[in-house]
């Protein structure tokens, strides 16, 4: 493409990128800013976790879990290898299965067979919520404890933030990062493989953090890949770590990691992670969806939020 025609489409970027910019999408953040809020923060405080209700997760033995498994022929994807291939191999299948839209609106009800399908017969994508979905599904399907997380920003009120999965290996004891939207994970210098909570606290001391060879580089949202085609738009490894270090300063889970969990018609509880000092308006807070009560608990106990299953 000549310069001239580059210049007629600066416009049009410019408002393509507003336009987009209320999903997971790629624009300039700037990582020493939002590493400096992160420090600026008082350290985490360990209050009784038996405040908080306890972390469920769903047995591989439920008759939609096991349905999943079969009709997608999960078993096959996951492949013959060790725990961490079968990790990766099935965060992989979610990645390429259906596309990235963050401004599309969510299918109903919220569960794989319908997030699918509806990708599918609409010809769209979904945004990195019913992403993670799909792939916690599917983790819970194969046996796997795991759960979605959403990632925010220190605003409360925010256009912007991004939700990605932990699975808990049984081979390294530990939560494992998984990023099935941008197919993302990360290991320190060592190749040990990395939780989301390591991942926030690399950020804040500085430490290497080492993301997969495979990680997608092409922009995720149809405008930002058209132009990321045109060779107008660039993505980097370290633009995926500037999103991260804005949106890593509140974690928030579900209380049940089930089939179906988000379908509207039901009461449903999270918990939120949060530093210390952060001003919030109650304990738990409710508000009302639908006629049904959404529940946020808060904690700023670390260890209460990324317990063991």
């Amino acid at each position: 493409m000549n310069n001239y025609m580059k210049a007629l489409l600066v416009p049009l970027i410019l408002v393509s990128l507003i336009i987009v910019c209320g999903g997971c999408s790629v624009v300039s953040y700037n990582r020493a800013e939002y590493i400096a809020i992160l420090k600026s923060y008082p350290e985490y405080k360990y209050e009784r976790i038996e405040t908080l209700p306890e972390f469920t997760y769903a047995k591989s033995s439920d008759k939609n879990l096991i349905k999943l498994k079969d009709t997608f022929n999960l078993e096959d994807s996951a492949g013959n290898g060790d725990e961490m291939s079968k990790l990766i191999n099935l965060m992989k299948w979610v990645h390429n299965i259906v596309e990235y839209d963050g401004n599309s609106k969510n299918p109903y009800p919220k569960n794989t067979f319908n997030i699918i399908k509806t990708c599918h017969e609409e010809n769209r994508g979904i945004n990195c919520r019913m992403i993670a979905t799909i792939l916690n599904e599917v983790y819970l399907s194969m046996g796997f404890q795991a759960r979605f997380v959403t990632c925010m920003p220190e605003e409360k009120d925010f256009k912007d933030c991004h939700v990605i999965n932990e699975v808990y290996s049984t081979t390294f004891d530990k939560w494992i990062y998984m990023d099935p939207t941008y197919e993302a994970y990360f290991k320190d210098e060592n190749g040990d493989y990395l939780s989301i909570r390591e991942v926030r606290e690399r950020l804040i001391n500085d430490k290497p953090l080492v993301l997969n060879d495979e990680i997608n580089q092409k922009p995720v949202g149809s405008l930002f890949r058209f132009f990321y085609k045109l060779g107008i738009v660039k993505f980097t490894r370290d633009d995926y770590v500037d999103y991260l270090s804005k949106n890593l300063f509140r974690l928030n889970s579900p209380v049940c990691s089930e089939f179906n969990y988000e379908t509207k018609d039901k009461n449903r509880s999270y918990i939120e992670l949060i530093p210390r000092d952060y001003k919030i308006k109650s304990n738990p807070e409710i508000k009302t969806y639908d006629g049904y009560e959404i529940m946020t608990h808060y904690t700023s106990n670390p260890d209460a939020f990324w317990q063991k299953p």
